[in-house]
């Protein structure tokens, strides 16, 4: 997945046709090796992951890279760990929230951010396969 511009694919998805952006992000997001995702930073063997509230709905917080995270979290003034996981391992995972009511997880969170439920990111590894 490396050489996938994820910011010129959000400009795609809002000055163009958007039913196709969101088609190609969440395609290049499945496809990715790896997601950063934020947890809190924990001593134990239980780390949480950072869950935020936006629009009244929960969310967890993912990137495409190390430095997208820690400059998210450096302009939040938050002290979290990043923690890498494969897409593959992390969508069961993630289903385990949503009866905690996750609705899914918002990427490179930003003016050039997107945002995927479980459901349609479930769907998405199951057409790529």
């Amino acid at each position: 997945m490396i050489g996938i511009d994820f910011d010129e694919l959000c400009r795609q998805g809002i000055h163009g046709d958007r039913e196709l952006g969101i088609q190609r992000l969440l395609e290049a997001t499945i496809a990715m090796e790896n997601w950063y995702l934020l947890f809190e930073k924990v001593t134990d063997d239980n780390p949480k992951p950072i869950i935020g509230k936006i629009s009244d709905k929960l969310w967890m917080f993912g990137f495409t890279d190390v430095r997208r995270a820690k400059n998210f979290l450096r302009e939040e003034e938050m002290d979290a760990d990043i923690i890498k996981i494969t897409p593959s391992v992390c969508l069961p995972w993630l289903k385990k929230y949503e009866a905690f009511g996750v609705v899914g997880v918002r990427f490179n969170e930003g003016a050039l951010g997107w945002y995927a439920s479980i459901r349609n990111l479930e769907y998405m590894q199951r057409e790529l396969g």
